[in-house]
């Protein structure tokens, strides 16, 4: 059951660098970085998969590191079934803001409104 508050850091390096890595060619409605600013053209399109991809693998690795100071820190005793629980569902929760953010406003300083 503790490997689960690993998974979701894990799951989001490992989307990371295949973000990174293989990229979405073409600007499409179903896989990779997909907003309104990033599907505006192809070079955003471009920009925004490599470099949210990067931002993910940056978010996993320091997701990553809380997860094992946490596992760390605690008590392996309270790490009940509910307490993983309810580390997953902050991780997943808090997920979106730290990848967007950074790539909106990059997005928005290359290539404007």
């Amino acid at each position: 059951m503790i490997f689960l508050i690993f998974l979701v850091p894990v799951i989001v390096l490992i989307m990371g660098i295949i973000l990174s890595l293989y990229p979405p060619k073409k600007i499409n409605g179903l896989t990779g970085y997909r907003t309104r600013r990033s599907m505006q053209s192809q070079e955003a399109w471009d920009f925004s998969q490599r470099f949210a991809g990067l931002v993910a693998v940056i978010v996993g690795i320091l997701m990553l590191a809380i997860a094992l100071i946490l596992y760390f820190s605690t008590a392996k005793e309270n790490w009940d079934p509910l307490n993983v629980s309810l580390f997953v569902i902050a991780q997943a929760l808090t997920l979106p803001f730290p990848t967007i953010i950074p790539v909106e406003i990059a997005l928005k300083k290359k290539f404007g409104k």
